[in-house]
């Protein structure tokens, strides 16, 4: 293992070289032995015998990237929570009990949030969001962030959805004035409107000469269709 000189006949199958493991033997009608290399970043790569044994191949490439070598998550664990740092500083929570789990794989959060992997393999690369990996696949659902926040994903903060019911738990749009969803004023007369959308129809909720007025219409509307799904942040309001 590590340099040790082998011949191309031979099966090194789970031996390492460097930062690649050898996963098995590679389909190659050349007399060259090619073998299917998992790197420890994830990345799978084809290598010939020779290059393993020389010490030409020693990574799938990342050794070039000079943050190879980083670690890319910490986790600090409080209780029965744990809250994970990714790469560029940024902040995700789960419960301990998926810790074992969670920390299998390296998370990054997007500029929205949510915490995600890439799984590699030889033919089809995919992304793995941590909420997806700690709430099983149902069908016809998706999971949603009960307090809207997707990098906290500790179960009690997750339960599946239909669209619908996701949508009704969105967030505030950055050109909402109101600080609620679905309450607007109109610029021609200054009065505020009460809107609510239910399976992806709008129903007007009403006209109203104070925002307070209308915001209160709303959180009606908010009790009468989305029931637990109404957004939290009206309560904020």
């Amino acid at each position: 293992m590590g340099g040790t000189i082998v011949s191309k006949y031979k099966d090194i199958t789970n031996e390492r070289f460097g930062k690649l493991v050898v996963i098995n033997r590679a389909e190659n009608k050349r007399r060259d032995a090619l073998w299917l290399c998992k790197c420890d970043c994830g990345k799978f790569i084809t290598v010939k015998t020779f290059n393993l044994n020389s010490g030409l191949t020693k990574s799938c490439g990342c050794l070039k990237n000079k943050n190879c070598h980083k670690k890319y998550n910490q986790y600090k664990i409080t209780g029965d929570v744990v809250i994970g740092l990714d790469s560029n500083g940024k902040t995700f929570t789960f419960d301990l009990a998926d810790y074992a789990e969670v920390k299998k794989y390296t998370w990054l959060v997007d500029k929205s949030g949510y915490a995600s992997t890439t799984i590699y393999s030889p033919h089809n690369n995919k992304t793995l969001q941590l909420h997806r990996l700690i709430m099983s696949r149902k069908d016809n659902f998706i999971v949603d962030h009960i307090n809207r926040n997707p990098s906290d994903n500790r179960k009690i903060n997750l339960r599946y959805a239909t669209h619908s019911e996701n949508g009704a738990n969105s967030k505030i749009p950055i050109n909402n004035i109101s600080g609620v969803i679905g309450v607007s004023q109109r610029k021609d007369t200054n009065k505020w409107i009460a809107n609510i959308t239910v399976n992806y129809k709008r129903k007007f909720l009403g006209q109203f000469d104070t925002k307070e007025e209308a915001i209160a219409e709303r959180l009606k509307g908010e009790t009468k269709y989305f029931k637990e799904f109404a957004p939290m942040a009206l309560n904020e309001s």
